[in-house]
C-alpha cells in the first residue's frame, strides 16, 4: 500500500459512497462543502439540492424507502445539525435506512463560543440507531461502514456521523479499505428463515381456526413479500387487513381485500379482525395506530406474530407463538407447508365469503357517501378521493401527509396491483411534499408520483415547488383545501366535546389558492370547485409536463374516515 497517500477524508467519505452505490446526495449546501464537491465531481454522485434542511432529508428519506439503498444527507454544523432530530424521528418511524454527515465547529475553537457552535452528538442519539463522531481521518471507510450497517441491518432507520469541519480536508496517513458490506447494500440483502418447527406449529393452528385473518404490515412490504402474500392468499382464501404501512402488499382489488385496519382505518377492515378466532401477524409491530389502541384483535384472540425484529413480540398482545423471521421467508415456507397439510380456499369458504359481503357492503356505503352534497357548497372530500380513486394507475405513487391525508389515502384509494406505490408520512405535517420529489427522483419519469396534501401541511414546505422545477420533477400535488386544521375541529368537538367555534384561532386559516401560488413559481396550478372539473383537472396536471399544484376547495365539515375518530366510514 502507498504510505502517503494524496487523498482526504472527504474523499474517502465520497467513495464510500460510490461503493453502497449512491447515486444522488441530498442537501442544503453549507460548511463544509469539500464532500459534496469530491462526491459530484469525483464520483459522480448528483446533488439534490433542496430550499430547507427538512424539505432536503425528506427527500432522502423518501428516497431511501423506496430504493431499500443507504441514502445519504449532508447539512451544515449548528443551525443545519439541530434540524435532524426531527428528520431522523421520521425516519424511524418510517424505517428508512438513511445516513445523514454534518460538519461540526473546527478542532481549534471548539468550546471556545465558535460561531453556530452546539453540541450535536447529544441531540442525535434518541432518534437514531446509530450516532457517532470520526475519531481520526484514517477511521473513515470503517466508521461509515458502520453508520451504514446500524441504517441497513434489522428494521432499518437513520444514522448519523458528524466531523469537525477541518476534519474533512486533512490527508489519510494510509489508503483505506473500501470495500461496501456484500449483504448490506440494501435492505433485506441479510434474512432470516422461520424454523420448520415453527412453521408447522402455524398449519396446526390454522386446521383449527374457523375465521383466521392475516394482519400484513409494513415489514411485509420492506421484506418485498409480495409475490408470497399474493401466493398464500389465493391458496387459502384468507381475508387480509393491513397496516397503513402494509398497505400494497396486495392489491386491494381482491375480494378478500378488507383494507386497512387499525385508528386510520376502514370500518369494514377492523370489523373483520373483531370476528376473527386467530391472527397471523406478519412484519408489523401491532402498534396503537395498527390496533386502534389495542382494540382490534380483539384481546383474548390468538395471535401468531412474524417479524424481523424480537423486540416487537409481545409487546401489546399475549401471543400464541412468536417467530424473529424475514416476512417473504416466512410466507413462502407458511405457503409451502400449507400446501402440503392440505389446506386450501375450501376449508374456510364460509368465512371468505362473509368477508366478501361485507367488503362489498362497504364499497356502496362508500359510493354513497360520495355522491351526498356539503351543507356549505364547497367540494365533498370524499366524491374527490372517489375521483383520485378512478385516476391513480397500478404502478403511481401517492405520497399522504400525516394525519387526515393518510386517513383519506389509505381507506378512499385502492391500490390496484401489488408493490410499494404508498408511502406516508410517519408523524411530520408536512413531510409529505417534499417528500414526493424524493421518491420521484428514486422511481424516474415512466412512474407518475402524486402527492396527498392539507393546506395545513403545504404551509410547511411551499418552496421546494422551485426544486422540482429546477430538477424536472413533474410530481401532482393534491391539496385538500378547507382553510384550515379541520382535524383539530373534529377532536376539539368528537374527543373532547368542546364546541370549536368560540376558538377559531386553533385551526382557521385565511383560503389560500394554493394553484396560483404554484403558478408564480412557474408550475402548473389550478383550483378546484366543481365537482365536474376534478377529473379533468387531473388531467391537465398530467399533461402539463411540470410540477402541479391543483387546490380542491373541500368542505371542512365532511371528516375523514377512521375508527374511534371522527367518521366511521
Amino acid at each position: 500500500m502507498n504510505s502517503k497517500p494524496e487523498m482526504t477524508v472527504a474523499q474517502a467519505g465520497a467513495k464510500i459512497m460510490k461503493a453502497y452505490d449512491a447515486e444522488h446526495i441530498f442537501t442544503v449546501a453549507g460548511n463544509p462543502l469539500n464532500l459534496l464537491y469530491h462526491a459530484k465531481h469525483d464520483e459522480g454522485i448528483d446533488i439534490v439540492l433542496g430550499r430547507s434542511e427538512r424539505s432536503a432529508l425528506a427527500m432522502a428519506d423518501a428516497y431511501a424507502r423506496m430504493t431499500g439503498k443507504p441514502t445519504f444527507g449532508f447539512v451544515q454544523w449548528g443551525p443545519g445539525a439541530a434540524a435532524l432530530p426531527a428528520v431522523f424521528a421520521e425516519a424511524t418511524w418510517g424505517r428508512s435506512p438513511f445516513i445523514c454527515l454534518t460538519g461540526s465547529v473546527v478542532s481549534g475553537t471548539r468550546h471556545l463560543f465558535q460561531y453556530q457552535e452546539i453540541e450535536q452528538l447529544p441531540m442525535m442519539a434518541t432518534s437514531t440507531k446509530w450516532s457517532g463522531v470520526l475519531p481520526n481521518p484514517d477511521r473513515i471507510a470503517d466508521i461509515m461502514r458502520t453508520a451504514i450497517r446500524a441504517s441497513i441491518s434489522g428494521n432499518p432507520g437513520p444514522a448519523y456521523l458528524e466531523m469537525p469541519a477541518d476534519m474533512y480536508a486533512k490527508k489519510l496517513t494510509k489508503t483505506p479499505d473500501f470495500h461496501a458490506d456484500a449483504d448490506l447494500a440494501y435492505v433485506n440483502h441479510r434474512r432470516i428463515s422461520a424454523s420448520p418447527n415453527d412453521i408447522e406449529k402455524i398449519v396446526s393452528h390454522l386446521s383449527g381456526s374457523a375465521n383466521p385473518v392475516f394482519v400484513f404490515g409494513g415489514g411485509t412490504v420492506q421484506s418485498s413479500a409480495f409475490d408470497e402474500a399474493a401466493a398464500l392468499v389465493k391458496a387459502l382464501g384468507i381475508p387480509v387487513v393491513t397496516s397503513v404501512a402494509g398497505k400494497g402488499i396486495v392489491a386491494e382489488t381482491d375480494p378478500l381485500a378488507a383494507g386497512v385496519g387499525g385508528r386510520y382505518s376502514r370500518k369494514v377492515a377492523n370489523e373483520v379482525l373483531g370476528m376473527s378466532d386467530l391472527v397471523i401477524a406478519v412484519g408489523t409491530r401491532l402498534s396503537a395506530m395498527g390496533t386502534l389502541n389495542y382494540q382490534y384483535p380483539r384481546p383474548g384472540t390468538k395471535i401468531i406474530h412474524i417479524d424481523i425484529d424480537p423486540m416487537s413480540m409481545g409487546n401489546t398482545y399475549v401471543e400464541e407463538l412468536a417467530i424473529q423471521a424475514d416476512a417473504k421467508l416466512a410466507l413462502a415456507a407458511l405457503g409451502d407447508a400449507a400446501d402440503q397439510a392440505g389446506l386450501s380456499r375450501g376449508n374456510w369458504s364460509d368465512w371468505s365469503s362473509t368477508v366478501e359481503s361485507m367488503i362489498s357492503e362497504w364499497k356502496e356505503k362508500y359510493r354513497k357517501a360520495a355522491e351526498t352534497k356539503t351543507a356549505d357548497g364547497r367540494l365533498n372530500p370524499i366524491f374527490v378521493m372517489s375521483q383520485l380513486d378512478k385516476f391513480v394507475q397500478g404502478d403511481d405513487v401517492m405520497v399522504a401527509d400525516t394525519g387526515n391525508m393518510t386517513r383519506w389515502a389509505g381507506t378512499m384509494i385502492d391500490q390496484k396491483q401489488a408493490g410499494l406505490c404508498n408511502l406516508r408520512a410517519a408523524g411530520s405535517l408536512g413531510w409529505s411534499f417534499p417528500a414526493a420529489f424524493g421518491a420521484k427522483v428514486a422511481v424516474g419519469q415512466n412512474r407518475r408520483v402524486l402527492s396527498l396534501n392539507g393546506d395545513g401541511g403545504m404551509g410547511y414546505h411551499i418552496g421546494e415547488i422551485e426544486t422540482g422545477l429546477r430538477l424536472d420533477l413533474p410530481v401532482i400535488s393534491l391539496v385538500l383545501n378547507n382553510a384550515g386544521f379541520a382535524g383539530y375541529t373534529g377532536l376539539l368537538k368528537n374527543n373532547l366535546g368542546f364546541d370549536p367555534k368560540p376558538t377559531p384561532e386553533l385551526s382557521e386559516f385565511v383560503d389560500l389558492d394554493f394553484g396560483q401560488i404554484a403558478k408564480g413559481y412557474g408550475a402548473h396550478g389550478e383550483r378546484v370547485e366543481d365537482p365536474g372539473e376534478v377529473e379533468p383537472a387531473l388531467r391537465r396536471a398530467v399533461s402539463s409536463g411540470k410540477p402541479a399544484i391543483i387546490d380542491f376547495a373541500v368542505s371542512g365539515n365532511v371528516s375523514a374516515p377512521g375508527m374511534g375518530m371522527q367518521r366511521e366510514l
